[in-house]
């Protein structure tokens, strides 16, 4: 699941992420000297095969994260076995190692020797101590005990029964209602029948659970494991398909696409089914049949930038090919992260143009395996396979220049520099008589892309000056992103699909989104808040942020070039005073309890609508601020239930907001009824008394939604009708 290289195989570690302690164990080992079993490899051409998998190398890191466990016989037998064990992981090595024993909660494990000194500090922090030990009195490990485990809860594929032994054989302990369990059953099947492994598979549920395992179906689209398996033929060619066989489930479901994080996948086609309600109902008027697709769209270049070790936040970087900027990015303080979308073949990598590549200039050494050559101020970088490794990029200051340069120049000291900065493509001026107003909304399944629209046609009718809206490329469904060019020629605005790669230090230890705890919703609302100073141009200077459930009623002009006051952003406060709902007063969390005491004299505010200064939300280093904000209180689960609304809310000590005017969001959940008729924008937020459904509340609350509704009803109908008329001609 996890990915970095995939390039080079010795020593080639297969990291299956496994959801809980001793979940998945592998041991491997092999009769082949190891020159040979890279030749096998190779000459098998399986190498995007394993790549296509989620496989990673790992050439010798061993991090807190891991603990892996290895040992191994010296590399002059040439009948060399390998072993490994993982705690909450699953890991395949191929090499050889002088080896260590590993005692850890009672029992043996093996490791690599001599361990890293702060893996070692890590497993002693777990009870875990360690010793060194000479080849040839290694006590028994698990693994051979595995070859008498009882044939009840032992599976073996059929290379093991035959009578010559293959030439890798694969032990392993799983847990099979562990969540990764179908993920690490569907690798080693290929495995097995595409390496010619044999491999032998002891179950080990858990003894107790606080709840029930297994909340997904989960299915893999690998590269077939036997001839005779079923695929899906794209003109000649057959690709993989994942196949969900008898759902017969009452359940509403959700479709997730688990690929390496590198990897930029958009859906394509969906058969007209909403992907983020799959109903029973809804596939039998298919015939019970749900066919989807989805491409690799781009593969993510990520990495740091740092000088003498340190990140040099801020520093903008372009990726090029063929000359064309292929995507831009300004680097965080967290790490020096950046990541850029790229696409395979050459492509090269530096620093902007100006003040970036005036102050910076390549190091001599980039320590990346993807570089090709080092020249001048580009790093020409080979983007030709599946799983790219970082790029840590070593930056060295130009003479006669200073670092802090980079900050004065290109974000100002304060933010009176800011009008010195050049006007950009998106941006001519805030001061211009009608800007162009930069709107942007993210929403997923066909409910709230319905609602989308009917938000941006009020948006459209309310403002006179040109609107452009940005929307989030990988939670739309793919009749939105095919019907919006026409949909938004006819509603007289523009559009853009921008993608966002999750950072890999955000993630936590099995792989995961961080703090997201298995929910898109919370995912949605991560990508809303966290990320706003990398996802958009940097010459985009300022960007309204509209739910998909609010009808606007006002011009967006006046937000748009209202004076935040120095803050990087302005948010509505909820009604409070006689402006206030009293039927719902039980249920206003904010005024008492932790978060009364926690903002004291501060109000707190909507997160349905707010204004975002990029210029000064870069030179503050907010999203620096807001990401390590998160990245501290996420992982408890009674923090951030809202996130995108809590984490701004709780920052405001460090980070200023704006109180917009309570006029500018109006809500009947929490806003009193004699409050509505000066209402800037009506925001259709749920009833925590009624629990209405979005409809039928828009119906009843908003005068103008019928209306509304029929006209964009209208328009979809007449683009629906005008492509299938077009695809009927072809």
């Amino acid at each position: 699941q996890s990915a970095n290289d995939i390039a080079w195989l010795y020593p080639i570690v297969i990291w299956l992420r496994s959801g809980g302690p001793s979940s998945v164990r592998l041991a491997m080992s092999s009769d082949l000297p190891q020159r040979a079993c890279i030749a096998e490899l190779a000459a098998r051409q399986d190498l995007t095969s394993l790549a296509a998998l989620g496989f990673s190398a790992m050439h010798d890191r061993f991090d807190e994260a891991s603990a892996v466990c290895a040992t191994a016989t010296s590399a002059s037998d040439a009948s060399s076995r390998h072993v490994l064990s993982a705690e909450g992981k699953l890991s395949l090595v191929v090499g050889s190692l002088s080896g260590a024993a590993l005692y850890c909660g009672g029992r043996l494990l093996d490791l690599p020797f001599p361990v890293p000194l702060h893996a070692a500090k890590a497993l002693e922090r777990h009870g875990c101590s360690s010793s060194s030990f000479s080849t040839g009195t290694l006590a028994p490990s698990w693994s051979q005990a595995l070859s008498n485990s009882p044939a009840a809860v032992t599976i073996r594929t059929a290379a093991i029964t035959s009578t010559q032994p293959p030439w890798l054989q694969v032990r392993g302990i799983v847990d099979p209602l562990a969540e990764e369990a179908p993920r690490v059953a569907a690798a080693l099947e290929v495995i097995a029948h595409r390496l010619g492994a044999g491999v032998t598979l002891q179950l080990q549920p858990r003894l107790r659970l606080s709840r029930a395992p297994l909340h997904k179906f989960t299915r893999s689209a690998l590269p077939a494991s036997r001839m005779e398996d079923e695929g899906v033929f794209h003109g000649s060619q057959m690709l993989a398909a994942a196949r969900f066989r008898d759902l017969d489930t009452e359940d509403i479901l959700t479709m997730e696409i688990v690929a390496p994080s590198c990897w930029s996948i958009t859906s394509v086609r969906s058969g007209g089914q909403d992907l983020d309600n799959l109903r029973k109902s809804d596939a039998l008027k298919t015939k019970g049949f749900v066919d989807v697709e989805y491409q690799l769209q781009s593969i993510y270049v990520e990495g740091s930038a740092k000088q003498e070790g340190h990140a040099i936040a801020g520093i903008q970087l372009e990726l090029l090919q063929g000359g064309v900027i292929l995507g831009e990015t300004i680097v965080m303080k967290n790490y020096g992260y950046f990541a850029l979308e790229g696409q395979f073949g050459e492509v090269a990598l530096r620093a902007k143009p100006g003040v970036s590549n005036d102050t910076f200039a390549f190091a001599e050494v980039m320590q990346s395996k993807v570089l090709l050559y080092h020249r001048g101020d580009d790093a020409s970088l080979l983007l030709d396979h599946w799983l790219l490794p970082n790029v840590d990029a070593g930056f060295r200051l130009r003479p006669t220049h200073k670092a802090n340069e980079l900050f004065d120049k290109t974000l100002g000291r304060s933010r009176r520099s800011r009008s010195k900065r050049s006007r950009g493509v998106f941006n001519s001026s805030l001061d211009d008589a009608c800007p162009t107003v930069h709107v942007f909304s993210v929403a997923s399944g066909h409910l709230y892309e319905k609602l989308l629209r009917i938000m941006m046609a009020s948006v459209r009718k309310t403002t006179k000056c040109p609107v452009r809206f940005w929307f989030f490329d990988q939670f739309m469904s793919p009749d939105f992103k095919a019907s919006m060019p026409l949909f938004a020629e006819k509603l007289d605005v523009t559009f853009e699909f921008v993608a966002f790669k999750w950072p890999s230090w955000l993630r936590d230890d099995t792989g995961a989104h961080f703090g997201i705890r298995g929910d898109k919703q919370r995912l949605i609302w991560a990508h809303k808040i966290l990320f706003l100073d990398v996802i958009f141009p940097l010459d985009l200077q300022r960007i309204i942020f509209i739910d998909a459930d609010l009808v606007v009623r006002a011009d967006l002009l006046e937000l748009y070039t209202m004076d935040l006051d120095g803050a990087p952003y302005a948010f509505a406060p909820f009604c409070s005073g006689d402006r206030a709902n009293p039927e719902t007063t039980g249920f206003r969390f904010w005024d008492g309890g932790f978060w009364k005491s926690h903002l004291r004299h501060l109000p707190y505010h909507i997160s349905a609508l707010f204004v975002v200064d990029l210029v000064e939300f870069r030179r503050l280093s907010v999203g620096d601020q807001l990401r390590q904000i998160y990245h501290g209180m996420a992982g408890d689960p009674n923090s951030l239930s809202n996130l995108d609304q809590d984490l701004p809310n709780y920052a405001q000590h460090e980070v200023k907001i704006k109180s917009l005017p309570e006029e500018w969001l109006w809500c009947e959940s929490w806003c009193s009824s004699g409050s509505k008729s000066h209402a800037k924008a009506i925001d259709l937020c749920q009833n925590p008394k009624t629990k209405e459904s979005k409809i039928s509340m828009a119906r009843r609350v908003v005068e103008e939604w019928p209306a509304l509704d029929l006209e964009v009803e209208s328009l979809v109908e007449h683009l629906s009708s005008a492509a299938t008329a077009a695809r009927e001609e072809l």
